[in-house]
């Protein structure tokens, strides 16, 4: 129980400091490019000329964001735009808010429920700790 505990914390704090160290957010995805086959992942600004190029994505696997990895505004990746919006939507605001719902769920085990074997956790702090081990690739 302890060491399951130690594991959603151990998670909250890697997606803390993931989320800290990235290009703050949100981000959204723009098409961009010869007949829109290619998506960029970008910085949301409230001026569109200032969004802030994160990742650059050839959705067709033969075209080049040149100018994007010239001008050190992203870099690039062969990734379909399904990928492109899953990597937006989890932008470093929302990587806090699930690292901020891990930490209180972490503080409510240690409060109450530290001293029960992990089956006996009510089922959202279970549920955290299945989110920590996805998180950091953990198997049971």
């Amino acid at each position: 129980m302890t060491a399951d505990l130690d594991l959603i914390r151990r998670a909250a704090n890697q997606m803390l400091e993931l989320a800290e160290a990235a290009t703050s957010g949100p981000w959204a995805v723009a098409q961009s490019g010869y007949l829109d086959h290619w998506a960029t992942v970008v910085r949301v600004h409230d001026e569109p000329a200032k969004a802030l190029p994160l990742l650059a994505v050839d959705l067709i696997g033969g075209r080049r964001s040149k100018k994007l990895l010239e001008e050190g505004k992203g870099f690039h990746a062969v990734l379909s735009h399904g990928d492109a919006e899953h990597i937006a939507h989890w932008d470093p605001v929302t990587t806090l808010a699930v690292a901020d719902l891990l930490t209180c769920h972490a503080d409510g085990i240690e409060r109450t429920w530290s001293q029960h074997a992990t089956d006996a956790w009510p089922e959202p702090y279970r549920r955290s700790l299945a989110v920590a081990r996805a998180f950091l690739k953990e198997d049971q």
